[in-house]
């Protein structure tokens, strides 16, 4: 006889021994800087070693049109350029 309980178990023991594909996604970024708010960078051999290890293909790279001022008196390095009270200023070589 049909029983719900039956039909579950059948559908769990044949998913559980299915095999499993998973898809090998690739990703397309739409932009990309190179550097960071203080205009430093790991390079572009870095850059490129951890795009093929993210699975991205294509970016758009694009430079920073401002840099970090970091005070002499301020213990540690803002990782962001809102991270504290230090100004930005416009930064005329990003994109030489």
């Amino acid at each position: 006889m049909f029983s719900i309980q039956k039909c579950f178990a059948a559908i769990c023991l044949i998913v559980s021994i299915a095999p499993v594909q998973a898809r090998d996604y690739r990703y397309s970024d739409a932009h990309l800087h190179l550097v960071d708010f203080f205009q430093e960078s790991a390079g572009v051999s870095k850059l490129i070693e951890e795009m093929d290890a993210g699975g991205i293909d294509h970016v758009m790279v694009s430079g920073i049109p401002v840099a970090k001022k970091w005070h002499e008196n301020e213990p540690k390095r803002p990782r962001y350029y809102a991270g504290d009270d230090a100004p930005v200023y416009w930064y005329s070589a990003t994109d030489v």
